[in-house]
This record gives C-alpha cells, sequence and structure tokens, in this order.
C-alpha cells in the first residue's frame, strides 16, 4: 500500500491513473451512444460506406478526412472517428488533470471536474463537444508551456498566483517542450474536427490569460503584462500561422471542385433555413404567405421532417425565396422568444445533470474562496485579481446563452462545450483561491450530489438503451439484406432510420457497404456522395428515382411514405401510387408506380 501510495504521488502517474478510470467506467458502466446523427454520418462517409471513402465530410477540416481515409485504408475494422476522439478527449483530460495537480487542491478539483464531465464526453459522445474540450486543452498546455521556467531562470515559486509559478517550475525546459508540443498538437486536431469550436474555446482562453494578467499586474505592475504578451506572441503566432493555414488549404480543396462548390452554397441556404429559421416553415402561422410562394402544407412538413432530397423543387432559390419573404423578415416575438428560452433553460440546464451541477460548484467554490481571501487578508486588493475570471465566465456564457436563443441555433451540443469549457477554466481559479487551506469542505457534499446525479444518468443511459434494442428494427439484418442486393436503389425515410446507428460507436461499416443506400433528405443530400450513389442508377436525386417508378427503386419507410407520395403527385401530377408494403427486418418497403401500370 505504501507503494502504490508513493507511485501515485507522482504527477503522471496519478493522471494517467485517474483518467484511465473514468475511461473504463464510461466505457463498461455505461453504454455509449452519438448524441445526434452527425457523427454516425461523418463516420460512414469517411469509411466509404456508400461507396468510396471520401475525404470531404462537410463540417470538418478536409485533413482530419484524410487522416481519417489513411486510417481506414490502413485498418478499416476500427471505427477511427469514434476512437481518435476518445483518445484526444482522453489526453485532454489527462493533460488537465497533470496541470491541476501541481496546486494544494488539484487532485480533489480534478476529480470533481471529471465526475461532472465525463458522461457528456466520453459518453454521449458528440463531435463538437470533444472538440472544444480538445482545443481548450490545447491553449492551456500552450499558456502553461509559455510559463515554464527553463534551466537558469530564478525560482518564481513566490508567484503561486501565476500558473507558471506552481506548475512548470520543477521540470523547466523539458517541460516546456513537452506541453508545447502536446499543446499546438491538440489545437490543431481539434480545429480539423470542428473549427467553430476552435473559435469558441479561443473565447474561453482568453478568459483564462486575461486572470494570469490581472494577477500579474497586481504583483510586478505593467512591465510584466509586456514580458508576458512576447511569451505568448513566441508560442502562439506558429501555432496560429499552421491553424489558419490549415482552414485556408480547406477552403481552397472545396472551392478547386465545381461539385462541392454548387453543394457548398446549397448545404449553407439549407442550413439557415431548416437549422436556424425553421420556424418560418410553420403552416399553422405562415401558411398563407408559403402557399403564395408556391409551398404546400405537405412541402413544409418534408422540410421540417427531413425529406428535402428533390433539389430541382427543394431547390436553393427556392429556400432563399422564402427567407428574403416579407413574413421572414418580421421581428421576433419577444413574449415567444423569452417562453422559449425557459423552455430550453428548463430543458438542458435545470435538469439533474452532471455538467451543469459541476458548474455550479465550482462557481461557489471560487465565491467562497473569495470570501476566505477577503477574511483572511482584510483587503480588496487581494481578492480583486480574481474576480475578471468569474465574471467573464459567466458572462461569456450568458452571452452565448442569449445569441443562440435569438439566432435560433440552440443546442445541447454547443451549449455543454461552452459549459465544460467554463468548468475547465473555474478549476484552475479554485486552485489558485484555494492554495493556502482545503477546499474539501465546501466541496464533499455537492461531489456526493453529483455522484447521484451520474448515477441517475447512469440507469436512464440503461434504460434508453434498452428502449432502444425493442423499439428500433433490426437494421444490421436490414443493411446486410440492402448490401447483397445491389441491383436496387433504397430510397430511405429519414426518421425511419434516425437512430439506427446511435449506439455503433465503435461498429465500423464496410467500403460500398450502403452504396446502393441513400437518405430521402440528411445534411449530406445532394452531395458528391449522395449524387454517386443515385447516378450509378441513372437519377440525379433519391425523389427523381422514385417518380421514375423503376422496379429497381425500393422506398424504404415506417413513417412518411404517404406523404412522400403526397409530394409527387403535388409536383409531377396524380399518376402515382404507392405498391402494397412488404416487409423485412422490420422495415416496411414500397415501390412507386403509375396508374397506368394497372
Amino acid at each position: 500500500m505504501k507503494y502504490l501510495r508513493s507511485f501515485l504521488e507522482k504527477r503522471a502517474v496519478f493522471a494517467l491513473a485517474l483518467n484511465t478510470v473514468f475511461l473504463l467506467a464510461a466505457l463498461f458502466l455505461f453504454r455509449p451512444f452519438f448524441e445526434e446523427t452527425d457523427d454516425s454520418s461523418l463516420a460512414m462517409i469517411a469509411e466509404g460506406a456508400f461507396g468510396s471513402r471520401c475525404p470531404y465530410l462537410i463540417y470538418t477540416n478536409i485533413m482530419y478526412g484524410r487522416l481519417l481515409t489513411l486510417l481506414y485504408a490502413l485498418i478499416p475494422s476500427v471505427r477511427w472517428h469514434s476512437v481518435l476522439q476518445y483518445i484526444f478527449c482522453f489526453i485532454s483530460f489527462t493533460l488537465i488533470t497533470y496541470l491541476l495537480d501541481g496546486y494544494r487542491n488539484g487532485r480533489l478539483i480534478s476529480a470533481l471536474l471529471l465526475l461532472s464531465s465525463f458522461y457528456e464526453i466520453y459518453v454521449s459522445l458528440q463531435y463538437s463537444k470533444t472538440a472544444a474540450l480538445i482545443c481548450l486543452a490545447g491553449y492551456i498546455s500552450l499558456i502553461f508551456a509559455t510559463g515554464a521556467k527553463s534551466a537558469g531562470e530564478p525560482d518564481r515559486h513566490d508567484l503561486k498566483f501565476v500558473p507558471e509559478g506552481t506548475v512548470c517550475r520543477q521540470n523547466g525546459a523539458k517541460e516546456r517542450v513537452f506541453l508545447f508540443a502536446a499543446g499546438a498538437l491538440l489545437l490543431i486536431f481539434g480545429l480539423c474536427l470542428r473549427k467553430e469550436c476552435f473559435f469558441l474555446a479561443t473565447l474561453f482562453a482568453g478568459i483564462f490569460i486575461a486572470g494570469i494578467w490581472t494577477k500579474e499586474l497586481s504583483l510586478r505592475g505593467r512591465g510584466a503584462i509586456k514580458e508576458l504578451i512576447k511569451s505568448y506572441m513566441k508560442t502562439f503566432v506558429p501555432v496560429f500561422a499552421v491553424s489558419f493555414g490549415l482552414i485556408l488549404l480547406n477552403t481552397l480543396a472545396c472551392q478547386s471542385d465545381g461539385e462541392w462548390v454548387r453543394f457548398t452554397e446549397y448545404n449553407d441556404t439549407r442550413t439557415e433555413l431548416i437549422d436556424y429559421r425553421f420556424d418560418l416553415l410553420d403552416y399553422e402561422r405562415y401558411g398563407e404567405e408559403l402557399e403564395a410562394l408556391g409551398v404546400s402544407e405537405n412541402d413544409a412538413l418534408l422540410y421540417l421532417t427531413w425529406q428535402f432530397g428533390d433539389d430541382s423543387v427543394f431547390s436553393v432559390s427556392k429556400m432563399r425565396e422564402i427567407l428574403d419573404a416579407p413574413f421572414a423578415q418580421e421581428k421576433p416575438r419577444w413574449i415567444e422568444t423569452a417562453k422559449s428560452f425557459v423552455r430550453h433553460i428548463y430543458d438542458d440546464i435545470l435538469t439533474f445533470n452532471p455538467a451543469f451541477m459541476g458548474l455550479m460548484i465550482l462557481a461557489g467554490a471560487c465565491i467562497a474562496g473569495l470570501w476566505e481571501k477577503y477574511r483572511n487578508e482584510k483587503r480588496k486588493g487581494a481578492v480583486l485579481p480574481y474576480y475578471p475570471v468569474l465574471f467573464l465566465c459567466f458572462a461569456a456564457l450568458f452571452v452565448i446563452l442569449v445569441y443562440f436563443e435569438l439566432s435560433r441555433r440552440w443546442s445541447h451540443r454547443i451549449i455543454y462545450a461552452a459549459f465544460l469549457m467554463a468548468m475547465v477554466i473555474l478549476s484552475f481559479e479554485v486552485c489558485l483561491l484555494w492554495e493556502d487551506s482545503s477546499v474539501k469542505e465546501y466541496t464533499a457534499i455537492p461531489a456526493g450530489v453529483i455522484c447521484i446525479s451520474v448515477l441517475t444518468a447512469c440507469l436512464g443511459n440503461h434504460f434508453d438503451h434498452n428502449s432502444y434494442l425493442r423499439s428500433v428494427p433490426e437494421v444490421n439484418d436490414y443493411i446486410a439484406c440492402v448490401s447483397g442486393d445491389k441491383e436496387r436503389l433504397y430510397v430511405a425515410d429519414t426518421f425511419t432510420f434516425q437512430d439506427s446507428f446511435k449506439y455503433k460507436v465503435f461498429e465500423p461499416l464496410k467500403e460500398g457497404e450502403l452504396g446502393n443506400f441513400v437518405l430521402a433528405g440528411s445534411w449530406y443530400v445532394n452531395s458528391p456522395i449522395t449524387r454517386a450513389v443515385t447516378s450509378a442508377f441513372g437519377y440525379d436525386n433519391p425523389y427523381e428515382a422514385l417518380r421514375a417508378a423503376d422496379d429497381r427503386v425500393i422506398l424504404s419507410d415506417n413513417i412518411y411514405a404517404a406523404e412522400k407520395l403526397l409530394y409527387l403527385k403535388e409536383h409531377y401530377g396524380e399518376g402515382f401510387k404507392l405498391s402494397e408494403p412488404s416487409e423485412r427486418a422490420g422495415i416496411k418497403e414500397y415501390r412507386v408506380i403509375r396508374e397506368s401500370e394497372e
């Protein structure tokens, strides 16, 4: 026991051990799942499930796509999109734990941070959240690398307000190189995974830097800020140069391909309407206006249920016409916006979510630390340098919440990405505030509440998985049937297959396995990826294949088959009907036939 205790006294060993425990708990005590369909779709595109492997993953950098296609070519039996996220999240958490362990209460705060956040990162997998964590860990590592003491520099242990004085003082130049390399790798990978989260992490890294500067300013004056700026320039300029070079490379790669240029315009317009302004398709509210634009109630339903794969009707010009219509320019109704905001707050925040509770506990520990420091030192100057981080963190969270509500872009993934980054920043702030005393008495009971919350999440996770197994058709069996029937094109209802791959976090598809399968609508429909599938059968998009009344085209649909038939009749004439459905592996199959064939 003494040997084990002395072994765990090593910071690197403790960080690895603690994070391994949480990772194994997430993998074996929970049922990891994709929070949204985006991740499973990204994985399948990179795997080449729809024909051949493609590095254009639309929402990620092309270099990430090329990395995936290379890894799949080498070892196709691994779902690399998921595995890479787990690897880099593990590295990020381990690095944060290692850095926190340089403080007196670092181990306790590290455990609290992991307990609060591992479910959102390891269990409810979503690449926007993981990219945010990875980018912020990269930033923090680079910030600490900037403050590491090289050999021959004076000892700065007395500057315990500053991370460099407590964490980086022992290992010097070697640790600086390690932290710089790790930080640069994490930041660049996070950027490639999700550019928008790179910029969001930049905001919180700026808050972290502002906290360091205010503390340095109170200790050493303005001269310290000049020194810090020079140090940060040396550290960040090369990394930013590579980062923005990758952004430029991705832009040039997409612009060099005419098909991807056309799809990008289509997808950007579709995103603006379906993701951000879907309220314009509310037929109860805007029925007359939409009808005047040639959009029927059934069309609006197909838009809202992601069945918009006919870009000859659901075209860029038609979507632009809706977005530019006079009724779309109306100012939001503040009462409705307030109601929506309150509902989102309740649904996504005021629930028994471990991450939100952890954020509140860390904020409470910060406030208690401010009071303790003021009470012990009896002067306001002792606590003033600590106010900016706490204030800026919550100001940033408030602005993010309000912005995403007003822009109608509220999503769990972005809100909790912001929460997780605020938690990491506050973890370091708590350690700095409580450097002279133990914070255990303020966190013991709340940590117990978080444990109950995690247990509740675990039970809910298993309940949802069992419900999924009962309600979702045997998609593996159906995919096997589809894959073995390459003579037919299967046009699939989006909602029928919405959750089919939710729990297949580590199960890749084979290259070409779905080369004859296309959804009636998705964020990648009408891209070169899906056009390659439909064009192999002589069609431009899924609906053109359906209206051809071709014996080779099968409609796989448990929910919206009648609505698709009505769509064909409204836009292409009355001469269509559906055959009697057959069923395979829980999926209903139809053929679109012409009434003249009877």
